[in-house]
């Protein structure tokens, strides 16, 4: 037994008198302070003893490695039962002093946490709630219902609360605004307006270096890699993982390969003093002073607190608030999330290898893994799906860390006869005898200023342009007689 409330008898159905002494079960039962007991009414009386049993049954069933997330759930939930604040924050409070021993740190984090959502919650944002409690185990089904009876509410449609978080319009006045088709804002649907593009890989296999060179593209106005650009884009790149100053100047290399000199207005950063937004009212605020088109979210663990190996959790926390935000804010602007693959991918493919919760790659519009092949100068791009337009085959990127740069190395065959350094490993072969493979590299290397994979790739790639021809079963290598000389660069 938790509390109970004494009377003198059941007349009238209400509490008459309080009644001490002691309890049919041999407790002794008395007042704690003295003086005459307040003067209250049978409802009060039973409404207090209510709000006492279930704080103390809540703060019974906190678990010590979960209270975090269980008081975030019960603060939503008990929000959702229409419960005045006033009354929620008692329960919170005396949840907190509950726990504050044996862990007297808890109760400031504790309360404060709850305090904190709390006001989300009042604000309209997304936060946890009874379904959580109970199918993530926070909460067993019967204390939630225990607690619900004690409270003296019944769940069910609430048309208050319906009305306050909603509003809803008929199929004609619907109908009756205007919807405008979404614009495609990289290659045909590769990164669509209001849409949401995953892109995942290992550690150093260049998301960050290819989605960086992307964005200049992007706010520039210009076609990347053979992806159309259809005009300059509000862009904000916002990184996490990295030095900023570090980052900075990775910028200033990248700008450099792209012969960038004049200012780039449409390309935002933050500030680096500044931390960086939680996906929510954070991010949402800053995209609204922004109004970017296009975010970038690197990597994408830096901006939640989900639990990334949760579905739910991550849905409530990552991709719903991002969704609402994009449908919400009349410019429906694009999310690009980078994440990293788990730690072991042997036996596994795909948008699998992506790390956490399958929740980020199933609810995602457009998905890319990046598979690094070698040393890492070489990497597998795979458009594992476009939801808005057609499918793209792969298509193998060469990566210079040293100078920035990222190109694409295996595509289409104007994209091949167009690299004007396959004209270069063109004019290194001789045209009236036949080079020895190993030496046609060599040149290439010292010439280009490439490793040797890359110079591998690029002899490979003039040989399938038609530049020059391999006999002797791959050991020599001569120029044809009239080889086909790039007449314009590729686009980075």
């Amino acid at each position: 037994m938790i509390l109970e409330v004494r009377t003198a008898g059941p007349d009238n159905g209400g509490v008459q008198s309080l009644a001490f002494g002691t309890h049919p079960n041999g407790e002794r039962v008395m007042l704690d302070a003295v003086g005459s007991p307040a003067e209250v009414t049978p409802e009060e009386l039973l409404k207090a003893a209510g709000l006492c049993a279930c704080t103390a049954l809540l703060a019974r069933h906190f678990r010590p490695g979960d209270r975090h997330e269980t008081g975030l759930a019960i603060c939503g939930w008990l929000l959702r039962l229409n419960l005045d604040p006033a009354q929620i924050q008692k329960i919170v409070k005396g949840i907190a002093l509950a726990c504050a021993n044996p862990e007297p740190e808890t109760f400031s984090r504790l309360q404060s946490q709850l305090v904190l959502t709390l006001e989300k919650l009042a604000a309209g944002e997304p936060a946890l709630g009874r379904s959580r409690l109970i199918d993530d185990g926070h909460l067993d089904r019967k204390v939630v219902e225990k607690v619900e009876q004690w409270l003296g509410i019944t769940t069910g449609f609430n048309s208050a609360e319906v009305e306050r978080r909603f509003r809803f319009v008929t199929d004609d006045e619907d109908l009756a605004v205007p919807s405008p088709p979404a614009n495609s804002y990289l290659g045909n649907g590769v990164i669509s307006q209001g849409g949401l593009v995953l892109s995942a890989g290992p550690m150093n296999s260049a998301k960050t270096l290819y989605w960086m060179t992307a964005a200049y593209h992007l706010a520039m106005g210009r076609d990347f890699q053979g992806l159309e650009v259809p005009r300059p884009l509000r862009v904000l790149y916002l990184e996490g993982e990295a030095n900023r100053a570090v980052f900075a100047n990775r910028r200033r290399q990248i700008r450099a390969g792209l012969a960038i000199d004049d200012a780039v207005p449409n390309l935002l950063f933050l500030a680096r003093d500044c931390s960086m937004p939680k996906i929510g009212n954070e991010l949402r605020q800053l995209v609204e002073a922004t109004r970017a088109e296009v975010v970038f979210l690197d990597t994408i663990g830096y901006f939640h607190t989900a639990d990334e190996n949760l579905n739910s959790d991550v849905k409530m926390k990552v991709i719903q608030p991002l969704r609402d935000m994009a449908r919400s804010l009349d410019w429906q602007p694009a999310f690009v999330m980078v994440h990293h693959f788990v730690k072991k991918t042997e036996g596994m493919s795909g948008a699998a290898r992506s790390r956490g919760a399958s929740a980020l790659s199933d609810d995602s519009s457009t998905v890319i893994t990046f598979t690094p092949k070698g040393d890492n100068t070489t990497i597998l791009l795979t458009f594992e799906k476009i939801k808005d337009g057609p499918p793209l085959p792969p298509r193998t990127l060469s990566v210079d860390y040293a100078a920035a740069r990222v190109e694409m190395l295996h595509g289409s065959c104007a994209a091949r006869a167009a690299e004007p350094r396959l004209a270069v490993v063109a004019s290194l072969t001789p045209a009236d005898v036949a080079i020895q493979s190993k030496d046609l590299m060599l040149k290439v290397q010292v010439e280009l200023g490439v490793k040797d994979t890359v110079a591998k790739q690029l002899i490979n790639l003039a040989v399938k342009a038609g530049m020059i021809v391999r006999e002797s079963r791959g050991k020599y290598i001569r120029l044809v007689e009239q080889p086909l000389v790039a007449s314009s660069p590729m686009v980075n």
